[in-house]
């Protein structure tokens, strides 16, 4: 009977719950930041390979309203989502929030929102901005 007794038992706990906090919360802040630059790379990638695709090549001249359009929509969709991803990157004040005061803790929560708020409308207008450069080559797949 002890021996079920010790299966149950809890075991000690190494960190505190206020530590593990504190670490998701610094996680969080860094993959929001690593979210944002790779929208940054990923969106000049994109913007970069369909102007080259557009300059050297003949289609633009025979390109239909609506295709201009769509593409004109994606790459200013592109644009607006690294625009949006700027805020997610730029540091603000430098608020340690495991320094226990309440004020830096609510600065430090108010920070992770603004920049949670910026990635959530960057990546938006990221899946936008692919969506209609995918529409606009798939017109132009099937029309050609």
């Amino acid at each position: 009977m002890s021996e079920n007794r010790n299966m149950f038992e809890t075991q000690p706990v190494a960190r505190s719950t206020r530590d593990q906090e504190d670490e998701l919360t610094e996680r969080s802040a860094e993959l929001l930041e690593e979210v944002a630059l790779q929208m940054v790379v990923l969106g000049t990638a994109l913007i970069g390979a369909f102007l080259g695709l557009l300059i050297f090549s003949e289609i633009p001249l025979r390109l239909p309203v609506g295709v201009r359009l769509m593409v004109t929509a994606a790459l200013s969709f592109l644009f607006v989502a690294m625009l949006f991803s700027l805020p997610v990157l730029l540091p603000g004040k430098e608020i340690d929030p495991r320094s226990g005061s309440d004020s830096k803790l609510r600065l430090w929560h108010a920070a992770l929102r603004r920049k949670s708020r910026f990635g959530r409308l960057a990546a938006w207008m990221f899946v936008s901005g692919a969506f209609f450069m995918l529409l606009a080559i798939l017109i132009l797949l099937v029309r050609w």
